[in-house]
């Protein structure tokens, strides 16, 4: 648990972040992915608005637990909303003893009593390969696929309530879900020249505004250094991989040291007061295990 000095010291970040999820572009095309469940499905960045003074109480930076903190953001806002009531976080679907599914959220609008599942997703993935499949996307740990992570969300988290549990036996009492929404953010990173140059190709089911960054081999990366003499590069933990850095930052943040350490570092490009760019650096043995896979 953190004192509360070290709350005041995280509180322009959390601001920053929560900032962050209103104003940035979704990752996923919403469009694209209600073509493909049965239900209504509403963009769920519709459901958030922006407040003058958001309440930042109780919510933490969480370095290594990305995911959950995004969704403390995201149930910090939609709980400052007067029109939207939280009936369920995190939801566990049970068929008897075996375990279905977990509802990210539910909610409801008391104007019209709409019952909303929406799930919450954000993800960074680097490019190897064309672009324009799904399957040409990696998570930095490998761990993680972008088409597999497409065909999880689109075939079972988006559709849970169409279970029979979904509709007559959810925990708690029954509930039936109206709508479903979709709340994605995150960025895609091509490949250094690619991004340089401006060439984006993506599947469909990405967004097109989507934000975008780069990766670089750590050896590439030792001559675009060279190229950059004005600029600072900064290793971004994942407290950082949000919004961009700004000189509040930058006390909490080193500048980056090759050779790599681990098989992957994210890095911001800081000139002039501001970050310019962010991307990832990853060793040899990184290409070649995504290359593997």
């Amino acid at each position: 648990m953190k004192t509360d000095d070290q709350i005041r010291h995280f509180k322009p970040r959390i601001q920053a972040d929560l900032n962050w999820l209103v104003t940035s572009p979704d990752l996923l095309s919403v469009p694209v992915a209600s073509k493909k469940v049965p239900l209504p499905l509403i963009n769920g960045s519709d459901l958030v608005t922006q407040n003058q003074s958001l309440d930042v109480t109780g919510l933490e930076s969480a370095p290594h637990q990305l995911g959950r903190y995004f969704e403390q953001l995201w149930f910090n806002l939609v709980r400052q909303q007067p029109d939207i009531e939280v009936l369920y976080e995190n939801l566990q679907l049970q068929d008897g003893n075996l375990s279905i599914g977990e509802f990210d959220a539910i909610l409801r609008q008391p104007v019209n009593q709409r019952i909303i599942h929406c799930e919450l997703a954000v993800k960074f993935y680097l490019n190897l390969g064309g672009g324009d499949h799904l399957s040409h996307w990696f998570g930095p740990n490998l761990n993680d696929r972008l088409d597999l992570k497409y065909q999880r969300l689109i075939s079972h988290q988006l559709v849970l309530s169409q279970h029979l549990c979904g509709t007559n036996n959810i925990k708690y009492g029954s509930l039936l879900i109206d709508t479903i929404g979709l709340f994605s953010k995150g960025r895609l990173y091509y490949p250094y020249e690619q991004y340089i140059e401006g060439i984006f190709h993506h599947p469909p089911e990405i967004n097109t505004n989507h934000l975008k960054g780069f990766w670089v081999s750590e050896e590439e990366f030792y001559q675009i250094d060279k190229q950059h003499i004005n600029v600072q590069w900064y290793v971004l933990p994942k407290s950082h991989w949000l919004a961009d850095v700004s000189e509040e930052d930058l006390d909490d943040l080193v500048q980056h040291q090759l050779p790599l350490k681990h098989d992957y570092i994210q890095v911001a490009c800081f000139s002039e007061n501001k970050e310019i760019s962010r991307g990832f650096i990853v060793s040899k043995e990184w290409i070649s295990k995504a290359l593997s896979l």
